[in-house]
């Protein structure tokens, strides 16, 4: 069941890099200069305290979260770039997708993924980014095998901040599903935080668990 909800996130990531062609180019001329590329550092994880300066966000779960170690999450960041002795701390920065953070509570879950923008990418704003996504993401959800889906964009309160987000409600094996995904643009990442509960919308909750660093 959580492999199914993280897809979910990476089917949105795949969306948002094939749809608004059409756009781009306009876009391209209205800036003048790009927004600076960053290096990518990766967040801590110790115990259930998880924190990254290069988002700029940390959270505290509680014991009752499973969180997967710092050592897990390299194993997952190794095992998708298909290492082989080469240099992880290199190796990480041609990632397409780097994963930072995944934590559940019985069939609930959170997950940080930062994603690398390519050149299309780049020039959207949090705002268009996400547009670009919820015109398709609810018939690829239901392609997954998710039922009544709804998907809308919206703002929450992340970290003591408003951000933009996606809304989605899903139901699937008899269960509906709850799920916020936030998009925070830094540097030449988009990093996203997805929170997803089942049965009963707990999402503001978790939300609340992160802060700003």
């Amino acid at each position: 069941m959580v492999k199914k909800i993280l897809s979910v996130v990476l089917v949105i990531l795949m969306l948002t890099g094939l749809c608004g062609c059409s756009t781009l180019a306009k876009r391209l001329q209205e800036i003048e200069t790009p927004e600076p590329l960053s290096e990518l550092k990766l967040g801590t994880i110790l115990g259930n305290l998880y924190e990254n300066e290069f988002i700029g966000i940390g959270c505290n779960l509680g014991e009752d979260w499973n969180v997967l170690s710092a050592a897990e999450i390299q194993g997952m960041n190794e095992q998708a770039l298909g290492m082989l002795g080469e240099d992880f701390s290199e190796a990480i920065k041609n990632a397409a997708i780097v994963y930072e953070l995944t934590a559940t509570k019985g069939t609930d879950s959170i997950s940080i993924n930062l994603e690398k923008l390519n050149a299309a990418q780049a020039i959207m704003s949090e705002k268009d980014y996400i547009a670009l996504a919820v015109t398709s993401v609810k018939t690829a959800i239901t392609s997954m095998g998710y039922g009544n889906v709804t998907a809308e964009s919206g703002k929450v309160t992340f970290a003591g901040k408003e951000r933009n987000s996606i809304l989605l409600e899903a139901e699937i094996n008899g269960m509906k599903m709850y799920q916020t995904l936030v998009l925070i643009k830094v540097g030449g990442y988009m990093a996203n935080i997805a929170v997803c509960s089942f049965n009963t919308n707990e999402c503001a909750e978790y939300l609340s668990y992160f802060y700003a660093v």
